[in-house]
């Protein structure tokens, strides 16, 4: 190139040169030159970043680490295809970069940019000088294999052990983070080595059509955390005439070892962060002050790990072609990610119970709840294994938050009651026990406000869970596989093929042959990301049906096999690969992205293989780890239904065991005013409770549910008939929740019921209704009143009915019932 220049500056212009010499003017000679330009700036532009990313580290003989750095004259322009490299904000990030670290080498890089002008023509054109260079390069090249950049645990060979450490950054990590912290060092780290990076990855991609960043499968860019630049490459980029196989025919030494080199730099850098958070981890059990903040620092590390690996993924996509191989192995990187993600559970775990011991633990908990279950959607998918494991940390906190409800009221009322019988039995006067009645009925009715605040945000959260994992039904297969795949193909089903995935059989209906962006969002659905937000325009009658045999299927292999239509081949991300290829599928699972969508596609796939397949589970998910933590869950929150009921007989055992008998007649009637109000507030919180449950269950546990719905309506219908006098016409207020309550009650739980309860439950239902509401001039006593709360002015028996007041009748009752 230097002889190049030297013999252009003895003319006045190209043209005379093209005159002169006719080759110098032919298309393929100006390709060959304009491709040796770009190897050239490449070349130099990631060997001067070597250098930087050395000096930055603290890194003396690069050499020694095995970093392909060479000595190189500076490149000359290729017809100004190459964009102007930023000298100033390079020069800006390198002295921020080199702060943090304790080295005194920073004289040594004068201006990091690259010189993008013709260098003056040396006339002594040294050709030795060159041949030692092409030395170099081929020395280079042919020591390719056995660079050593690759993962931090390849120590098995004793030529890559000072290679393979990342303890060289921990010195520029520590310090680092402690000045910037890890946002803004890899903003630091992107902005110096974001546009080498890139100019050498489109030169390097093998394909003609370089694919965008924002192609690539991706939530992590464009999050809350960093905005990096994204700027799509210029249109000379684009367009640029050199492709790879010029580079490649002209045999030069390949820049891809130093591509790769500063690929894994930059993810070492990061894994050396997570290291150090990991070793830093504070000993023994953090306090509540302090929690919230260890939380925050490992979110913030999870999401710059997962932005670096989808990153260094991305880069080298498309330029090797076998990302498993060995140079290119992150599992050291995946399990340190995934240990940090245990980290973050243990922290959250910690956190919700220590809140739950607040006295107000309710303020706030189901938004924390929320927030911290969407970054956890965000970010597992892209983690190893992090998907079955949030699903079930999750539920078992939703469940942890309704076992505490449950002592919390266990714990409230034994104090109330201690209090109470303390009181009765210290005191003898009237005024002394009035006093403990009424401070005791309110602390219940205090006690019952905050368990139902608890309780509604843990079923608020347990719902959305069950929302977001429960998107598939489960079936048996209860006929030979032939008969279902001779099924499948009348219905003109489309086969699945995943390539690595011999074992999975995929089947979707043939609508979404075609519509293969949509199949991948279903396996990722089916693998556990959330696909709820990209599924808005997605058709309702989207789903996909998968199964899996095993060993023990060996025999029913060769059925699977005789499929012979033409499969739709899709390439799902590699986490969902990895995740289809280790979930245990025993049945047949009908997988779909919403949950709301699922009722219609299961009924519809039933009435279409009716005989073939047996409903196991309704609503399920499709991870049995999830699956089994559901259900669970569902089983703590009906057992907080056995709770409240307790709770409400030990509060009506308390105020009528001994309480007739330590007061006269006269202050009874006002005290069980008191006790009817901390009753019905029970009552209240038990309504609210059973008919917002009911929404949690599927399957078995909605005969459950109907079970115990019916039995909490037979409480408090007896405890209406027993501890309430009748009404005078109209219904009372305070018997409102109650027949909402009633009329609430789902057909399929009074079918469910034995004839016997059924006529004994329309009998009591009848017998209330008629109690409550009474009749229009029912004689009414001085002692009993209508309402459980004290009335200054009672209503004149005269007063004429309300006539925007609907009266339920029995009959009408027992219509809306059975309907």
């Amino acid at each position: 190139m230097e002889l190049l220049e030297y013999i252009e500056a003895l003319y006045p212009s190209l043209q005379a040169l093209q005159k002169d010499y006719e080759k110098y003017a032919a298309k393929d000679f100006q390709d060959r030159v304009q491709a040796l330009c770009l190897w050239l700036n490449i070349t130099k532009d990631l060997n001067q970043k070597l250098r930087i990313m050395g000096t930055v580290l603290g890194i003396k003989n690069l050499s020694d680490i095995g970093w392909p750095v060479f000595e190189i004259p500076s490149p000359r322009p290729s017809k100004g295809n190459e964009p102007e490299y930023e000298g100033d904000d390079t020069e800006g990030e390198l002295k921020e970069l080199e702060s943090s670290t304790d080295e005194s080498e920073e004289e040594q890089i004068s201006d990091p940019g690259i010189p993008e002008i013709r260098q003056p023509v040396d006339n002594s054109f040294d050709i030795q000088s060159q041949d030692c260079i092409s030395k170099k390069l081929e020395r280079l090249e042919s020591e390719d294999d056995s660079i050593g950049w690759g993962a931090p645990d390849c120590t098995t060979e004793a030529g890559f052990s000072r290679h393979c450490l990342t303890s060289i950054y921990r010195p520029f990590v520590d310090k680092a983070l402690k000045q910037m912290g890890l946002r803004k060092l890899i903003l630091r780290l992107h902005k110096l080595m974001d546009g080498s990076l890139q100019r050498a990855r489109i030169a390097l991609v093998k394909n003609d059509r370089p694919v965008e960043f924002s192609e690539f499968p991706d939530p992590m860019w464009g999050s809350d955390y960093v905005q990096l630049s994204r700027t799509p490459p210029s249109s000379e980029q684009k367009c640029s005439a050199v492709s790879w196989e010029e580079l490649k025919a002209m045999d030069l030494p390949s820049f891809e070892p130093a591509f790769l080199v500063l690929c894994r730099v930059l993810l070492n850098v990061i894994h050396e962060c997570l290291k150090l958070r990991l070793e830093q981890r504070p000993a023994g059990e953090p306090s509540l002050l302090s929690i919230k903040q260890l939380v925050r620092e490992c979110k913030e590390v999870l999401k710059g790990g997962l932005l670096m690996k989808q990153y260094y993924q991305f880069m080298l996509q498309e330029v090797l072609e076998d990302l498993e191989k060995p140079d290119c192995n992150i599992d050291a990187f995946e399990e340190d990610l995934h240990k940090m993600l245990m980290v973050y559970f243990d922290y959250m775990r910690s956190w919700i119970q220590m809140l739950q011991q607040l006295p107000q633990a309710s303020h706030s908990l189901k938004n924390l709840l929320e927030e911290e279950w969407n970054f956890t959607k965000e970010i597992t998918h892209y983690i190893r294994g992090g998907e079955a494991q949030a699903g079930k940390l999750f539920c078992d906190i939703a469940g942890m938050l309704l076992k505490s409800t449950g002592s919390f009221l266990e714990f409230g009322l034994q104090e109330s009651c201690a209090e109470f019988w303390t009181s009765a039995d210290d005191s003898s006067a009237s005024d002394e026990i009035r006093r403990s009645v009424i401070e005791i009925s309110r602390a219940l009715k205090e006690l019952f406000h905050e368990a139902r605040e608890r309780a509604s945000k843990a079923l608020g959260f347990a719902k959305m869970l069950r929302k977001d994992l429960e998107i598939a039904a489960e079936f048996r297969l209860s006929a030979p596989v032939r008969d279902l795949l001779d099924v499948l193909k009348l219905k003109q089903y489309v086969k699945v093929q995943i390539p690595g995935l011999e074992n999975l059989q995929v089947f979707v209906p043939d609508t979404l042959a075609e519509e293969k962006s949509i199949i991948l969002q279903l396996l990722n659905a089916a693998a556990g990301k959330d696909c709820s937000k990209d599924s808005d325009d997605v058709l309702i009658d989207a789903y996909l049906l998968l199964t899996k045999h095993g060993d023990r299927a060996r025999d029913s292999e060769d059925s699977w096999g005789t499929w012979e239509t033409q499969p739709v081949k899709v390439v799902p991300q590699v986490e969902t690969v990895d995740t289809l290829r280790s979930m245990q599928v025993d049945n047949l699972l009908l997988v779909v992205m919403q949950s709301a969508h699922l009722t219609i596609q299961r009924k519809a796939f039933q009435q279409s293989i009716e005989g073939l397949m047996t409903l196991c589970q309704e609503q399920t998910s499709s991870q049995p780890v999830i699956a089994k933590a559901l259900q669970q869950l569902k089983n703590d929150a009906l057992e907080l239904c056995n709770r409240i009921s307790n709770a409400i007989d030990r509060v009506d055992h308390m105020f009528t065991s001994e309480f007739d008998a330590e007061v006269d007649e006269s202050e009874s009637v006002t005290l069980q005013q008191y006790y009817r109000e901390a009753m019905i507030q029970g009552y209240n919180f038990g309504f609210e409770y059973h008919k917002e449950v009911v929404r949690l269950m599927s399957g078995e546990f909605r005969q459950k549910i109907g079970d115990k719905y019916i039995s909490f309506a037979r409480k408090w219908m007896n405890y209406v008939l027993t501890k309430c006098e009748s009404g005078r016409g109209t219904r009372p207020r305070w018997a409102t929740q109650g027949f909402d309550f009633l009329q609430a009650i789902e057909p399929a739980f009074i079918s469910a019921l034995p004839e016997d309860d059924f006529l004994s439950l329309q009998a009591l239902m009848n017998e209330c209704i008629g109690h409550v509401i009474g009749k229009p001039h029912s004689p009414v006593t001085a002692i009993h009143r209508n309402s459980p709360r004290p009335m200054k002015v009672p209503r004149c028996h005269s007063d004429p009915p309300n006539p925007h007041l609907i009266i339920p009748t029995p009959e009408g009752f027992r219509y809306l019932v059975l309907v």
